[in-house]
């Protein structure tokens, strides 16, 4: 009760077409609870494990969406503390708008910033420990860089060989492989979350309206309105022919990278 109760508090100093607004309290028997609005039907969590990594243009919509947040939420000097797919419902803003991603569950929020192991492994900026730092907006955009990569992706970030090993006790930096991004558009992706996931804050995004635009650069000249379901295919095309031959569309090439398939016949 006393964690709603404080929940209710954070809602109604925040005021965000994104986040969900506090409505009223209501009471059920000796329990307490929060009239919202609806973040949507369903969250990212779910619709990442329905249908996978989104495409480029749901990407970039997406990303900007929890990107605008964390910066409102910078402005406010406000923290959520537990930034991930299953915080964010999925649906459009108005009858006639296009889908957006919509934060809300602020339970944490009033947490004792001291408190860093609140939220959620793998979320959590697994260098807190290791610099002294309290929460802060770093951790936040931290959090946030971890979904943007799990949409992009399908997975969190990952240190070392692949066993669940804590970043801060690795001497290594975040690894990146063949199929995590689309072809034309990797160098970028890697450079963004590269940045995103520094042990030190200041090698960091400097805000979030920073990451904001870098996000937004990302998607500079690449085409995000095609459909990924069909190849021209040329006249002549023999076993080797290479499948960027067959296509330009950025989509497409995306899936054909991840399937490890590079030419016409493997």
């Amino acid at each position: 009760n006393e964690r709603l109760l404080q929940e209710a508090e954070v809602l109604q100093k925040i005021s965000h077409r994104k986040i969900v607004q506090f409505h009223s309290l209501v009471q059920v028997g000796s329990k307490k609870g929060l009239l919202l609005t609806s973040a949507g039907p369903e969250t990212l969590a779910e619709r990442l494990a329905r249908d996978g990594v989104l495409g480029l243009e749901l990407l970039h919509r997406f990303g900007d969406d929890l990107l605008e947040t964390v910066e409102h939420l910078e402005k406010v000097g406000m923290v959520h503390r537990d930034i991930k797919p299953a915080n964010l419902g999925v649906g459009p803003l108005s009858k006639k708008s296009d889908l957006h991603l919509v934060l809300f569950d602020f339970s944490l929020a009033r947490e004792e910033r001291r408190k860093v192991e609140a939220g959620t492994p793998g979320y959590r900026d697994p260098f807190l420990h290791s610099t002294q730092r309290p929460w802060d907006e770093a951790a936040e955009r931290y959090a946030a860089a971890v979904t943007l990569y799990e949409m992009a992706t399908g997975r969190l970030p990952q240190w070392g060989d692949g066993r669940a090993v804590n970043p801060a006790v690795v001497d290594v930096e975040v690894q990146f492989f063949a199929g995590d991004f689309e072809p034309t558009l990797r160098d970028r992706f890697e450079s963004f979350f590269r940045k995103a996931f520094q042990r030190k804050v200041i090698d960091r995004h400097e805000s979030a309206g920073s990451m904001r635009s870098e996000w937004r650069e990302l998607f500079v000249g690449a085409r995000l309105d095609e459909s990924p379901s069909a190849v021209e295919v040329p006249d002549q095309v023999a076993a080797d022919t290479p499948l960027t031959n067959l296509t330009g569309n950025p989509q497409l090439l995306q899936v054909f990278d991840r399937l490890r398939l590079s030419t016409a016949s493997a």
